[in-house]
């Protein structure tokens, strides 16, 4: 089915029965999805054959009053052409295992949901996850999507929580994540415990964070192809991208430039990780220790970093690469300019 939605500003907030880590109690939103569906704004009421968003904005905005979108169940749900905001998931849980408040303006758990075209600005998660967008446990796939000016304490943009087991976790591709703040990690994105998340083709930008300005990965095994991440900032560690506890990412072709961090790791700050960097292009990163790429130890269980190098460019840093004792850097094909061996 088809759900076709004129434009205007949809303000509605509804109680439904809560379905996600738990189904005791209820949650408050605009919309509240638990079928395959297609939903789809950017029509007129005198045109139903051609949605055009940019030309008749559809807007749900919760007002501060809860979620704009909560998607639930063994669905397939389609969601395209929709403005998302004023949504606030202050004491709504749904972020496991901890149970913290999660998905400000979009709450994704269990659906393989398609969220396509939609601009998502102005939500907000005080003490939780995923200010824009949250998906848990949940194989969604998000296309093209304008990600800007959301909040939280962790995932400003966008916070995963997300292994499914024999799951592949979500495929995250050619959006614009630009502009959003987390009081704690991950300013643009935060993944942790995920299972073979793929970031490609993205724009993550002028995000702010403590750690990992752009980008933060804890527990998590991710795919990074194409991604553009560029002058975010971090107020202590990772200005680029910040990876801690067993992160297990692969950087293809992917861009880490004009990002500053007031601790370690301008660049990329890699803390009892494993990732693999082929054809990456590191550059002119700065602030702190001057480090665009720092290698140490998680202290917590002495677990040590071992990072690879393949084919990369390493561009304009006081220090290329800072790493500790105990921990590994290999470097296969490197290209230096304007930067300390």
């Amino acid at each position: 089915d088809i759900v076709k939605v004129a434009e205007g500003v949809y303000t509605d907030v509804h109680v439904r029965p809560r379905r996600d880590i738990t189904t005791t109690g209820v949650v408050t939103q605009v919309v509240y999805i638990d079928k395959t569906v297609t939903v789809r704004g950017g029509y007129t009421m005198t045109n139903w054959a051609l949605s055009d968003p940019a030309a008749h904005p559809t807007t749900l905005n919760a007002q501060g009053e809860g979620r704009g979108l909560y998607i639930t169940g063994d669905i397939n749900p389609t969601i395209a052409g929709f403005r998302v905001t004023g949504g606030d998931a202050s004491g709504m849980g749904g972020e496991g295992p901890s149970g913290l408040d999660a998905g400000g303006g979009v709450y994704v758990v269990t659906a393989t949901a398609s969220i396509n075209d939609n601009w998502v600005f102005g939500n907000d998660v005080h003490t939780g996850m995923g200010g824009g967008i949250h998906i848990q446990s949940s194989d969604a796939a998000l296309n093209g999507n304008t990600i800007v000016s959301n909040t939280a304490q962790a995932g400003g943009g966008l916070g995963t929580n997300s292994c499914v087991p024999g799951g592949h976790g979500p495929t995250v591709s050619g959006n614009t994540i630009s502009d959003n703040a987390a009081s704690d990690h991950g300013g643009g994105v935060n993944l942790s415990f995920c299972c073979d998340t793929t970031l490609n083709g993205n724009t993550i930008s002028g995000n702010t964070a403590l750690y990992g300005g752009g980008v933060s990965l804890f527990v998590c095994g991710a795919t990074l192809d194409g991604n553009m991440i560029t002058a975010n900032s971090a107020a202590w560690n990772g200005g680029g991208v910040f990876m801690m506890n067993r992160a297990d990412a692969t950087f293809h072709n992917t861009v880490v430039a004009d990002n500053q961090a007031a601790g370690q790791g301008s660049g990329l700050y890699v803390e009892g990780s494993f990732p693999r960097l082929v054809h990456t292009t590191i550059a002119r990163n700065s602030g702190g220790d001057g480090s665009g790429v720092y290698v140490t130890q998680w202290d917590w269980e002495s677990l040590y970093s071992a990072v690879d190098l393949i084919n990369t460019i390493l561009v304009n840093h006081s220090v290329g690469i800072n790493v500790t004792g105990g921990n590994t850097a290999t470097l296969d094909g490197v290209l230096w300019h304007n930067t300390p061996v």
